[in-house]
């Protein structure tokens, strides 16, 4: 097992949600619908689409995902590398956490952070 540094997990994890974004703007309706952001945030959320980012701290915390998962075992590099395509299917659950909490301060909904008795 090739011995990755964390600085290529986190350009891992950031290529990720390059990818991820890259997909929303290729058809923002269709994400907005099959994650049901329409009926979370409103219909004029999508306008906040071009805004959806992800920040260092985001590609870090990605990247022990990454990381922990490949010293398990369950990725395997080969000779192109450690990026698999299942990872966006396979990660895809944190980034769109991601964005969903952006999603919700820029419309204004806010995102509950703890509960109250």
């Amino acid at each position: 097992m090739k011995k990755y540094t964390m600085k290529e997990f986190i350009g891992l994890a950031e290529l990720l949600f390059q990818l991820e974004n890259e997909s929303i703007s290729n058809d923002p309706d269709g994400h907005w619908m099959a994650r049901d952001w329409y009926d979370k945030f409103g219909e004029k959320s999508i306008q906040f689409e071009t805004k959806l980012a992800s920040t260092e701290k985001d590609h870090k915390e990605l990247a022990k995902f990454i990381k922990e998962d490949y010293e398990k075992g369950f990725w395997v590099a080969d000779k192109d590398g450690l990026y698999h395509p299942d990872m966006l299917d396979q990660y895809g659950g944190f980034i769109q956490e991601v964005f969903e909490m952006q999603l919700a301060d820029f419309t204004g909904i806010g995102t509950q952070m703890e509960m109250f008795k």
